[in-house]
C-alpha cells in the first residue's frame, strides 16, 4: 500500500515537470519567435535605409561632376535619374525619385507616372502618401512611412514600409521600401523550423513521461530518453549551477562553440568563450534580469576554442528551488554568424566610397564629429584637399583616366598615414584628411609634406605618363569648435587661399 501511494505521489509529480517543461518551452518559443519578428522587421529597416543613402551618395557623385563643370547640370541630373531607375535588388526592391512638389521623376515600376504631379494621390486606406513623403523631407530630412502600394508585377495595394530621404541640392525625395509580407514569408519559415524542433522535444518528452508512467518507480531514475531529446535537438543548451558552472552541454553546443562536456565541466561559460567585447555594462544589464528571476535575450560576440569569433542568439532562463531561489540556469544559443556578417558587410559597403575605398563624406563627417567631442585641448588639424587642373586631366585623357589618378592618390595617401589619421573622399576631386594631435604649425609641415609626395609620385595609365599636384587647406580643431560644417568651412576656404597662391601647397587662413 506505501509502494502505492509513492507510486501515486511519484506519477503526479512527474506529470507536473512534464506540464511545466511544455509550459516553460511554449513561453521560449514564443518569445524567441516575438524576438525573430522584430529582429527581421529591424534589419530589413535598416537594410533599405542603407540603401537609400549610398543611393544618395550616387547623387552626390554626379552632382559633383556638375559644381566642377565636367558634365552641365541637365545632364548630371539626367545621368543620376537613369542610375537610380536601373538599380535593383532582391526580388522586388527598387528605387523612386520624386521632387518637393509631388513630381514623381523616377519610378522603374510605373514609369507612365513620371512627370505627374501626385497631390491627390492616395493610397488604398485613403493617405496622401506623397504629400507625406514631401512633408516627411521638408521637416526631418528623412524618415520611414507606412502605407500600401501594389508589389512588382502586381495589382492589388499590399502593406509596405518605405524609408525615404531628401537630397537638398537638387531638391529630389529619393525612396525604397520593403513589402510585409515578405517578411512574413521568411517568418513563416523560420517558425516552422522552431516549430518542428518543439513538436520533436514535447515528442521526446512525452514518450519519456509515457514510459516512465508504465514502469514502477524504479524507472524515476532514469533519464536516457530525456538526455536523448535534449541531446538530438539543434539549439545549442548548456546547463550551470546557481554560481554559473557548467554541468551538462549537448553536442549543438560543442558544434557551436568547439568545446565538449567534458572540457567544461565545471568552469563557467566566462572562462571559455567570453570574448571581451561586450562592457561590463552588457552584462549588467543581463544580471539585473536574471536575479530578478526573468529570462533574458540578447546577441553576443563570443569565441570559439579555435580562436575565431562568432555571433549568437542566447536566451538565459534561472530555474527557481522550492524556495523560490536561483538553483540553475538554461541557457538555449543560436548561431547567427551568417546573417550579422552579411549585415556587416552591407553597413561597410554603405559608409565607403566605391572608387577609392575611402570613407564616403558621411562616415567621414562622423570621424569628425567624434573628434570634436572629445576632451582633448589639443585636438589636431583637419585638411582639405583637391587635385589641382582635375577637369583638365577628364577632358584632355578621359574619365577612366581621371579615375585612376584619384585611386592612385588614395592610395598613396592611405600608405603614408600617420598613426591615428584618419581620411575621406567628400566628392569629385575633394578628399580631406583628419589628423589628431597637431598643431597648426605640425599640420602645415604635414601638407607640405603630402605636396612634396604627390609631386614626386608619376601615375600611368594605358601608356600615359601623369604627374599632378595637389592644393590643401588646413585649420586647426579647437575646444570650441562643436559643429563639423563650421570645420569645414575654414578648411575650404584656406584651400582657396592655397589655390590663389599658386597650387600646389598648403595654406591655413
Amino acid at each position: 500500500m506505501q509502494g502505492h501511494r509513492f507510486q501515486l505521489g511519484f506519477n503526479y509529480k512527474l506529470l507536473l515537470i512534464y506540464l511545466s517543461v511544455v509550459v516553460a518551452s511554449l513561453l521560449l518559443v514564443s518569445h524567441a519567435l516575438y524576438t525573430l519578428h522584430r529582429s527581421l522587421l529591424d534589419d530589413r529597416r535598416d537594410h533599405v535605409r542603407h540603401l537609400v543613402e549610398n543611393n544618395l551618395t550616387l547623387l552626390e557623385h554626379f552632382h559633383q561632376l556638375a559644381v566642377t563643370g565636367q558634365i552641365s547640370e541637365e545632364k548630371a541630373r539626367t545621368n543620376a535619374k537613369n542610375a537610380i531607375r536601373s538599380l535593383r535588388y532582391e526580388k522586388s526592391g527598387y528605387f523612386w525619385i520624386n521632387d518637393l512638389e509631388t513630381r514623381i521623376l523616377v519610378h522603374p515600376i510605373f514609369p507612365g507616372l513620371e512627370g505627374e504631379l501626385q497631390l491627390e494621390y492616395r493610397d488604398s486606406h485613403g493617405q496622401p502618401i506623397f504629400q507625406i513623403f514631401v512633408q516627411i523631407a521638408r521637416e526631418s530630412g528623412a524618415g520611414y512611412v507606412h502605407y500600401h502600394w501594389p508589389k512588382p508585377g502586381g495589382i492589388e495595394p499590399v502593406e509596405k514600409l518605405s524609408y525615404i530621404e531628401l537630397y537638398e541640392p537638387w531638391g529630389w525625395v529619393i525612396g525604397s521600401g520593403i513589402y510585409l509580407d515578405d517578411i512574413q514569408t521568411i517568418f513563416r519559415r523560420e517558425a516552422w523550423g522552431y516549430a518542428a524542433t518543439l513538436t520533436f522535444l514535447l515528442v521526446m518528452i512525452s514518450g519519456l513521461v509515457w514510459s516512465i508512467l508504465r514502469v514502477d518507480s524504479r524507472a524515476f531514475h532514469s533519464n536516457k530518453l530525456m538526455a536523448t531529446a535534449l541531446e538530438a535537438c539543434a539549439e545549442a543548451i548548456i546547463i550551470t549551477d546557481r554560481n554559473t558552472r557548467i554541468i551538462w552541454s549537448n553536442s549543438a553546443y560543442e558544434r557551436l562553440t568547439g568545446y565538449a562536456l567534458k572540457d567544461i565541466k565545471g568552469k563557467t561559460p566566462s572562462e571559455t568563450t567570453r570574448s571581451g567585447k561586450q562592457s561590463s555594462a552588457f552584462y549588467q544589464q543581463m544580471w539585473r534580469r536574471l536575479n530578478r528571476g526573468e529570462h533574458w535575450t540578447g546577441e553576443l560576440i563570443n569565441r570559439h576554442r579555435k580562436g575565431h569569433l562568432y555571433y549568437e542568439q542566447m536566451t538565459i532562463t534561472p530555474v527557481l528551488d522550492k524556495s523560490g531561489r536561483t538553483a540553475n540556469y538554461i541557457a538555449v544559443k543560436h548561431d547567427i554568424s551568417d546573417r550579422k556578417q552579411a549585415q556587416l558587410e552591407l553597413e561597410e559597403r554603405a559608409s565607403r566610397d566605391s572608387l577609392t575605398g575611402l570613407p564616403n563624406r558621411r562616415t567621414f563627417m562622423e570621424h569628425l564629429s567624434a573628434t570634436l567631442e572629445t576632451r582633448e585641448k589639443h585636438k589636431g588639424v583637419m585638411m582639405m584637399m583637391d587635385l589641382d587642373h582635375f577637369k583638365s586631366i577628364n577632358d584632355e585623357h578621359g574619365h577612366l583616366c581621371g579615375d585612376r589618378v584619384l585611386m592612385d592618390f588614395a592610395e598613396l595617401l592611405q600608405h603614408n598615414l600617420l598613426p591615428g589619421e584618419q581620411m575621406g573622399r567628400l566628392g569629385g576631386e575633394e578628399f580631406a584628411l583628419l589628423s589628431p594631435g597637431l598643431t597648426l604649425r605640425e599640420g602645415l609641415e604635414r601638407g607640405e609634406t603630402i605636396c612634396k609626395l604627390l609631386q614626386s609620385h608619376t601615375i600611368h595609365h594605358e601608356g600615359k605618363t601623369l604627374q599632378i599636384t595637389v592644393s590643401i587647406g588646413l585649420t586647426s580643431i579647437t575646444p570650441a569648435d562643436t559643429e563639423p560644417a563650421s570645420v569645414i568651412d575654414r578648411a575650404d576656404r584656406a584651400l582657396y587661399e592655397a589655390k590663389c597662391a599658386g597650387r600646389n601647397c598648403a595654406r591655413t587662413l
